[in-house]
């Protein structure tokens, strides 16, 4: 569990593990909108990160992508330690798939289908 998120509200959730000053997240942003305007009501994307909140809020503000929470873990509760990573969870917080770095197309296809889904 990871402390401000809640994992009840939807049949799965996506945490994106985001840093301001990671060159793969910042070339990863193209697929993340195409994500977000095909994720389905069942999903939800949530920003986790190390950076201070306001920090990680503006960067998604600067690339206009609109998520569903932003959370800021510390060093010890950070589910991942490489940016970018994808953890897909279900309703109670069980981790289902891992994907670490900047995705392949086949894998960007991959989490938008599993989003995608109602």
């Amino acid at each position: 569990s990871l402390p401000g998120i809640d994992f009840r509200g939807s049949q799965r959730t996506l945490l994106l593990v985001l840093s301001s000053r990671c060159a793969y997240c910042e070339k990863s942003m193209p697929f993340y909108s195409r994500m977000m305007a095909k994720k389905g009501g069942n999903s939800k994307v949530v920003v986790v990160g190390g950076e201070d909140q306001r920090v990680l809020t503006n960067y998604l503000k600067i690339h206009e992508l609109m998520v569903d929470g932003v959370a800021t873990v510390t060093a010890q509760t950070t589910p991942s330690q490489v940016t970018p990573t994808a953890i897909l969870v279900d309703s109670e917080g069980v981790v289902s798939r891992v994907w670490r770095g900047q995705l392949l197309p086949q894998d960007e296809e991959q989490v938008i289908k599993l989003l995608a889904q109602q």
